[in-house]
């Protein structure tokens, strides 16, 4: 017997696969999640990284060496990522998919270390920056390749103090309402 594949869940995987390589900065493992001729979009004031949000894998590659969808954002390495919400939907054969997610990433803010203690940089001081995904995934073998990213910045900001949930998977901002 075979096992049975659910195509959504092995879509789900490819984009928290996804998101884990941009949290890791991992550069050469999110090329290999791109098909050759990938449409990518990126926020306006960031095409000049891209050649006009063309396509192509040195795009992306030159995206993600920048930065990436945290570019000028004020994070140190490591950054981590929370409130993640997303919606799938597939073509009636189950070889393209269509996925639409929001998140946030947050770490350190560059200008504030988390040991500064000062009006200005008050301990756990964190940046995040709110992103939105919209990703068209097709079926190649027996994996989901990207075929179109458009990458969101949808609001960056500092927050003071940062609160996290037990399990690092909600963030929470008691001065500023943080977007989910």
């Amino acid at each position: 017997m075979t096992p049975v594949v659910d195509p959504t869940k092995a879509l789900e995987d490819a984009y928290l696969s996804h998101i884990s390589a941009i949290e890791t900065e991992s550069v050469l493992v999110l090329a290999a999640q791109y098909e050759t001729n990938v449409t990518f979009v990126v926020p306006y004031s960031l095409n000049s990284l891209t050649n006009d949000s063309d396509g192509g894998i040195p795009n992306i590659t030159r995206f993600f060496e920048a930065g990436g969808p945290l570019i000028g954002a004020p994070l140190t390495v490591p950054f981590a990522v929370a409130n993640v919400t997303y919606s799938v939907s597939m073509s009636h054969d189950g070889k393209e998919g269509n996925l639409t997610s929001r998140l946030i990433f947050y770490g350190n803010d560059t200008q504030c270390p988390a040991n500064a203690i000062s009006f200005q940089c008050p301990s756990g001081t964190a940046f995040y920056a709110v992103t939105g995904f919209d990703i068209s995934y097709v079926l190649q073998g027996d994996r989901w390749l990207i075929s179109t990213e458009n990458v969101k910045i949808i609001n960056s900001e500092m927050c003071v103090p940062v609160s996290l949930s037990p399990d690092g998977s909600v963030l929470t901002c008691p001065i500023f309402q943080v977007p989910s």
